[in-house]
């Protein structure tokens, strides 16, 4: 039994070369947000018809031997701070939540022309809705569900 890529460098070089395609590793990482989310919710937003257009495209570039860059097929989900073209990006504020900026952040278009499957806008807890109040008590951070049975790093900002 083969096993399964689950490093970025595994699943990228899965990709190109065949061993596996971006819609089946789309698939996989899209399962398991449906699987975890309602616990988790990591996310703002989930990209998934897009996600899937961009792994078919992808797999139709390594079906015809086109060079598909270091980062073909490989899932990416971006914080909910950086700028993401016609992608609605809140920073998880409401004074934002409908805005869709006319532009990629520089991280973003970076990852694009690597070819990086974006599948979400994530990490809600990353800009979080604070309350302000007169005593720490009083103030309450939105951390979402339980986490149940989750290996949790702490990573500092932007990890999950």
């Amino acid at each position: 039994m083969e096993s399964v890529p689950t490093t970025a460098v595994e699943i990228a070089e899965a990709v190109r070369f065949g061993t596996t395609t971006a819609a089946e590793v789309i698939e996989r990482h899209l399962a398991k947000i449906a699987e975890r989310e309602a616990d988790v919710h990591a996310f703002n937003l989930v990209l998934t018809e897009e996600a899937r257009r961009c792994a078919a495209e992808i797999d139709e570039r390594v079906a015809m031997g086109e060079d598909v860059g270091p980062l073909a097929g490989v899932p990416v989900a971006i914080k909910d701070n950086l700028c993401t073209r016609g992608v609605r990006t809140t920073a998880s504020s409401k004074i934002l939540e409908t805005f869709a900026p006319p532009f990629d952040a520089t991280a973003v278009a970076r990852l694009e022309a690597a070819i990086a499957e974006l599948i979400a806008v994530n990490l809600r807890h990353g800009g979080h809705e604070v309350t302000i109040a007169p005593d720490a008590a009083q103030a309450q951070v939105e951390v979402g569900g339980q986490w149940p049975d989750l290996v949790l790093l702490d990573g500092g900002k932007g990890q999950l």
